[in-house]
């Protein structure tokens, strides 16, 4: 996106986003063929294992884990590698799509700061710690909420607090620190573990849904329609 004095990768961020949910999508519905023949073992090693789950008695999840497996045991080999496969996939997509999300979140934040302070509003405010520049993503959405004098959108709750949560696993992505086992922090996030769970097409789709209605909230809050700003960005 190019005007006569600037430019931003909004639109080929963006535009890498709908490719990456499509390519999540194409593969969820792949692994849902591959296992539809042999869903009723699937449902059934799930029922024994929520039941697992519930329990605190150690011989039972033992008898559970072995039960589980007898089940599992009727999937076909060729199934089971596929669909293993189908699923790596997957989750790769899956988190190429929430990363590059972010990335247009902030791309976005950044060319509607750019507008409005172009347009002479102030984004700076008293009490600032730091240069509005400077903010994260976050802020910068929280901050152009309320530029007209709206109450905006408040951070402990969605959409602003699904879209920090995103970032939040963005950043355990980004900066991939190394962390004890033992010392790791319980985490409270809507969004798996990024060693021991695994993303599918509806972690991507509600990053998305989080990404969307930040924006439209903003919008809502700024009473400017989408179409009149984004315009003026081309």
């Amino acid at each position: 996106m190019i005007s006569e004095k600037t430019k931003t990768a909004l639109v080929r961020l963006s535009d890498a986003t709908k490719l990456s949910l499509e390519a999540c999508a194409e593969k969820a519905s792949a692994a849902v063929r591959v296992y539809r023949p042999v869903a009723d073992v699937f449902d059934r090693a799930r029922s024994v294992a929520r039941a697992a789950a519930e329990s605190e008695d150690v011989s039972f999840l033992e008898a559970s884990e072995s039960e589980i497996r007898q089940i599992l045991a009727a999937v076909p080999e060729g199934v089971a590698e596929t669909g293993a496969m189908l699923q790596l996939q997957l989750h790769a997509h899956a988190l190429a799509a929430i990363i590059v999300t972010c990335f247009t979140a902030e791309a976005y934040a950044n060319a509607l700061s750019s507008f409005f302070a172009e347009s002479g509003l102030d984004l700076e405010r008293a009490g600032d710690k730091q240069p509005f520049e400077r903010f994260s993503t976050v802020a910068k959405w929280e901050r152009l909420s309320i530029l007209r004098g709206a109450t905006g959108l408040p951070r402990s709750t969605p959409p602003l607090s699904d879209l920090a949560d995103a970032f939040a696993f963005r950043n355990e992505h980004a900066h991939a620190k190394v962390i004890p086992l033992q010392a790791a922090p319980v985490r409270q996030s809507k969004l798996p573990d990024p060693v021991f769970g695994h993303l599918d097409l509806a972690h991507a789709l509600d990053v998305a849904a989080a990404y969307w209605n930040v924006s439209t909230e903003a919008f809502r809050y700024l009473s400017m329609p989408r179409a009149d700003c984004e315009v003026s960005l081309r």
